[in-house]
């Protein structure tokens, strides 16, 4: 019953995070992805995925903070950074990175600055957001664990 009831939780979270365009539909994928003989994956793409956002986000701050720009560098992050958004399901960070893509081709500092900004704001909602769903994760694997 426990299990049933973080289940509807966890459901309605995510329907909740969709409605608010912080995930697309993708994530559904990558939610039946776990199966009994790996239930943990998720909670390992959900890991990977911010650990390497993290350090994406550390580049291009380091990049667009250097007196001189390398816009290329600058790019290279933001794919590797909506490609994983884009992976996990996370549209609204997707979408702030394509922001900051149009002022990288602009080489436009000061709007590159601000686009960074939203992304780490985006990415901090959705940060968080992942965050409790593999705490409500963990919990179902702990309560069927129990049950077994």
């Amino acid at each position: 019953m426990a299990a049933t009831n973080l289940k509807k939780q966890l459901k309605h979270f995510i329907t909740s995070l969709q409605d608010q365009g912080i995930l697309d539909v993708f994530f559904n994928q990558l939610q039946q992805l776990n199966s009994k003989q790996n239930p943990p994956l998720l909670l390992e793409l959900i890991s990977i995925f911010c650990q390497d956002a993290e350090i994406s986000i550390a580049e291009m701050t380091h990049h667009l903070n250097s007196a001189v720009v390398d816009y290329d560098k600058v790019i290279a992050w933001v794919h590797k950074l909506k490609g994983g958004s884009a992976s996990i399901g996370g549209k609204q960070v997707a979408a702030a990175c394509r922001e900051l893509r149009l002022a990288c081709d602009d080489k436009h500092q000061e709007r590159c600055v601000a686009a960074l900004q939203k992304t780490k704001e985006a990415f901090s909602i959705l940060r968080d957001s992942l965050n409790t769903i593999s705490d409500l994760e963990r919990a179902i694997l702990e309560t069927e664990g129990r049950r077994s």
